[in-house]
């Protein structure tokens, strides 16, 4: 009976043209990236920085999130710093993937995570992401990376 539930369960996932999750990569494979612009912190009062992203893209088809740097606006924003380096990124379909132990301290926003969420994955190389960390901080930003790294089946 398990056997036949397994094969009705792949027949459906066939017909319905359903892609497994492990199917899913970052292109090019291999590559280092960068990516900047500009963040928005909330935790508890908004704080607008330079976002600089530092990152790699693995044979496996997973990317790490490698150096992160907060500049420019806020006085605060030099002394934000990301914490659980490297970020592990996972495709989970063609347009997502997701971001684990993401967090960062600051003295303006004290301790941030560590938390996983969502990216979004343009097949143009833009990531955007918008999470709520634990300790009420809102992170949200918008990365064009370089070269543009996306996500094939």
């Amino acid at each position: 009976m398990r056997r036949l539930a397994i094969i009705a369960l792949a027949s459906f996932a066939l017909a319905a043209n359903v892609t497994p999750a492990g199917a899913f990569s970052f292109t090019p494979k291999g590559v280092h990236f960068t990516a900047s612009d500009w963040v928005e912190i909330n935790a508890p009062y908004a704080l607008s920085c330079l976002m600089n992203v530092t990152g790699v893209t693995h044979k496996d088809g997973d990317a790490a999130i490698t150096s992160v740097t907060f500049k420019e606006g806020a006085p605060d924003c030099a002394t934000t710093i990301a914490t659980g380096l490297p970020w592990r990124v996972a495709p989970m379909s063609a347009g997502t993937a997701k971001i684990y132990n993401v967090g960062f301290t600051g003295s303006y926003t004290g301790s941030c995570g560590p938390s996983t969420g969502v990216i979004t994955v343009s097949a143009g190389g833009e990531w955007g992401l918008s999470m709520t960390l634990p300790k009420r901080c809102n992170l949200s930003v918008e990365l064009d990376t370089s070269p543009p790294v996306s996500i094939a089946p």
